[in-house]
């Protein structure tokens, strides 16, 4: 083997590391995103939870925590109180997770990882198109001050309004208009 075959062949492992990465990172996104559109009282799991995907080896663990446990564990407790018309997975998504996630697991061992290899694509691509399938029955969940604070200049002129009318006294609209401001 030449000088050239041997750059050509490291040159090669650094592409295919890069892509693997560049994967693994859109996939942590993807979760990411997912798991931050359930709202917050039905979350089983964190969505930086996502982010631990990207630890060499100790991903693996984060994977096993979140796909076929936590994820389907959060959209199960969000569509038993708050139902959809849809049909969707029983198991939400666990099955499909735990198939990844064994596969995943897979990859360590030399002698079977080519195998592996396939049948984890297979499974992430078939866990990812149900989990955006999941997901986009989620409610649409506004920034924090939209959703939950009306904005105050709003609130403010309301107040306003029924002091004008004279539903409320001069000390009243004072002390809400503190607490507003």
């Amino acid at each position: 083997m030449n000088d050239f075959d041997g750059a050509m062949g490291l040159i090669l492992i650094l592409f295919i590391s890069l892509v693997g990465f560049l994967l693994q990172l859109l996939i942590a996104y993807f979760l990411y995103d997912g798991i931050n559109k359930i709202p917050k009282k039905y979350r089983i799991v964190e969505p930086y939870f996502a982010w631990l995907t990207l630890i060499p080896l100790v991903g693996i663990v984060f994977y096993w925590i979140l796909l076929p446990f936590k994820i389907p564990e959060s959209f199960r407790y969000f569509f038993y109180q708050n139902p959809v018309q849809n049909e969707l997975p029983k198991d939400f998504g666990k099955s499909l997770g735990l198939g990844a996630v064994i596969s995943i697991t897979l990859l360590i061992f030399p002698i079977i990882n080519a195998l592996a290899l396939i049948a984890s694509i297979v499974f992430m691509i078939l866990y990812f198109i149900q989990f955006r399938k999941i997901v986009s029955y989620l409610p649409i969940i506004k920034e924090k001050n939209e959703a939950n604070y009306p904005d105050k200049y709003d609130q403010l002129a309301k107040l306003k309004k029924l002091y004008d009318e004279g539903a409320i006294t001069e000390d009243e609209f004072q002390k809400e208009k503190i607490n507003l401001l």
